[in-house]
């Protein structure tokens, strides 16, 4: 797949945080993170998606194993690096054709537990599984020995005023501020508008944040001067991509 690390291009100013994540990538190690969570020389072997989809149509709950394994498609459908290791170890080859299937298959299984979340809720392997695997697509470590950190729920369902729904105010991105007026450190995680008419992003980058670093030393420059750091979701990891790409909230 190149060096790039990105499997889906967004438009307008998502565009200017992927250019500013590929940057980011030259410190990203799939391999290396996959050993830390699997053991040295472990070799990645995914359930096939169509029992992980039949499980759950037939009223089961995933195992934290069949959960991690269901968001390695996610990841490889929006990860050109786990794209490359996720299919060469399902024994397919780096194609237009793959990348299709690749795109698909992520797109059923998260389609597939945001439905099992709305009808009958996930349990906590399941929530767990998928996290740990999330984990993976993060691009860089970030140490601090304290931070506090805040992050939305821009697919809050909203509340009925005026025959008509109205959605909630940035709250984790005013508490991030305030947080930080006080002295603490703060790291804000969030992105642009999805199902809301204002996302977190768009707020901070109101307010004349910067959010497009290019890399570690020039993010610890602005840890160090201020103790607040905000991280967008399409910066910092390849993942959020396909709710953008889809437009829903998953």
């Amino acid at each position: 797949m190149g060096d790039r690390i990105s499997l889906i291009t967004l438009e307008h100013e998502k565009r200017e945080k992927q250019e500013a994540r590929e940057c980011l990538a030259v410190m990203y190690d799939v391999r290396a993170r996959l050993a830390e969570r699997m053991g040295s020389g472990a070799i990645l072997e995914l359930e096939k998606l169509q029992w992980l989809d039949r499980l759950v149509k037939l009223g089961k709950n995933l195992t934290f194993e069949q959960a991690f394994s269901g968001m390695c498609y996610v990841l490889a459908a929006t990860n050109a690096h786990f794209f490359d290791l996720c299919w060469s170890a399902c024994g397919g080859i780096g194609s237009d054709a793959l990348r299709e299937k690749a795109l698909a298959a992520g797109t059923a299984f998260i389609q597939l537990m945001a439905a099992k979340e709305a009808l009958r809720s996930l349990t906590s392997d399941e929530i767990a599984g998928m996290v740990a695997a999330s984990l993976l697509d993060t691009l860089f470590r970030f140490d601090v020995p304290k931070v506090i950190e805040t992050c939305g729920m821009g697919g809050d369902i909203g509340f009925h005023a005026d025959n008509s729904v109205q959605k909630t105010i940035n709250v984790s991105t005013l508490s991030a501020i305030v947080l930080s007026a006080l002295g603490l450190p703060v790291i804000k995680h969030g992105s642009y508008s999805n199902t809301s008419a204002v996302g977190s992003t768009d707020a901070i980058e109101r307010f004349g944040a910067r959010t497009s670093m290019r890399s570690l030393k020039e993010i610890e420059r602005i840890w160090s001067a201020c103790g607040f750091c905000y991280f967008d979701a399409h910066w910092c990891k390849t993942i959020h991509d396909l709710s953008h790409l889809l437009m829903v909230e998953l």
